[in-house]
């Protein structure tokens, strides 16, 4: 499930060594069972996992679309953030009633409800917090040029919103039901993560010192 936005907020700052511009989200999810839902989130932290989670793509200010972006060595950044399940979130609506539309491989809807990328996303004020790495892309062709920012704020769904998205289809009609499209969690291989909040090495995930706010997060949304 993937949208390509209308317009191009960009993120910069906060360690990040360039303005980049957003082009699309997609999400990742686990499977509904009983009483709980599965984890499908592809970032941990301590180990823990989420229901789902949402990658906003960005790109380089000054290439146009995807392919170019690849073509450097920082051509990516995604902003990550945890779904988790709590109470129904009103935000969501518009984007969970078009999966509708959406159901097998190869479908597209067109247009969609007017809706600001900023309302899907945790408030303003709770994005201060945040990790950093330098890792890939998690579905083919994997591509090693991604900064990472995945944030500790969680979105809050309910099981029932979260349910929804596995109502699509991996393929045509009578083709599996949409579930676990995520990576499993990779080896850190000697990569550094930070934490934007630390000031001293946080053993449990090998993180470094303080990485400063982004200082244009999301603007424009």
């Amino acid at each position: 499930v993937k949208v390509t936005l209308s317009t191009s907020p960009k993120v910069g700052g906060g360690g990040l060594k360039r303005k980049y511009k957003a082009i699309e989200f997609h999400l990742h999810w686990g499977v509904e069972g009983v009483p709980l839902y599965f984890p499908g989130s592809e970032h941990s932290i301590d180990g823990e996992k989420q229901a789902m989670e949402l990658h906003v793509v960005h790109i380089r200010e000054d290439v146009s679309n995807l392919t170019e972006a690849k073509k450097n060595a920082d051509g990516v950044a995604v902003l990550a953030f945890f779904i988790k399940v709590e109470e129904e979130n009103k935000n969501y609506v518009t984007l969970i009633n078009e999966l509708e539309n959406i159901r097998y491989k190869g479908k597209t809807l067109l247009l969609m409800e007017p809706l600001p990328l900023s309302s899907l996303l945790p408030p303003e004020e709770d994005l201060g917090k945040y990790y950093r790495y330098e890792g890939s892309l998690t579905t083919p062709d994997c591509y090693e040029g991604v900064t990472w920012t995945v944030f500790e704020k969680p979105i809050e769904l309910s099981v029932s919103q979260i349910s929804q998205f596995s109502t699509v289809h991996f393929d045509g009609k009578n083709s599996t039901h949409m579930v676990e499209n995520f990576r499993p969690v990779q080896l850190l291989n000697e990569r550094k993560v930070y934490w934007s909040s630390a000031s001293t090495l946080l053993p449990t995930a090998k993180v470094l010192t303080l990485v400063l706010i982004l200082t244009y997060i999301l603007s424009s949304l």
